[in-house]
């Protein structure tokens, strides 16, 4: 089911499967960082009012320039929302070029004890039965 749209970014709900997935749309414009913030922002209020527990990040079409600020932020802003939202699990999406630049990361975020693993693929096929996977 759909819960949000804009020019952006859309997201869907599987409840059945407690899945969010949140797919960045094509754009030709690179991002700026404070429209990735605003958007990110979103859906962590969204993490925050459903309370998946995957979260399949599509950021295949995002073309935004990371910088250290935005790794920065991402990290001492957006996951501790990301984990205190009850996610237990991410895989993120990645596009050819991308996957070269990070390779298929695996990484546990901690916090208060919580951990919110996350992993990089290519294939969505792959990324959704390691989300589901025990």
């Amino acid at each position: 089911m759909k819960i949000y749209h804009n020019q952006f970014v859309e997201q869907h709900y599987f409840p059945h499967q407690k899945l969010l997935k949140s797919s960045w749309l094509p754009s030709d414009a690179e991002l700026d960082c404070d429209v990735y913030k605003t958007q990110m922002k979103k859906l962590g209020d969204i993490l925050q009012d459903i309370h998946p527990t995957y979260l399949l990040s599509d950021v295949r079409n995002l073309n935004c320039n990371f910088n250290n600020e935005i790794e920065a932020w991402t990290m001492e802003e957006l996951m501790p929302v990301f984990i205190s939202s009850g996610l237990k699990k991410q895989a993120i999406l990645l596009n050819s070029r991308q996957s070269e630049a990070s390779g298929t990361l695996l990484h546990s975020t901690h916090l208060a004890g919580l951990i919110l693993e996350q992993r990089c693929f290519e294939d969505a096929n792959e990324a959704k039965a390691w989300l589901l996977s025990t």
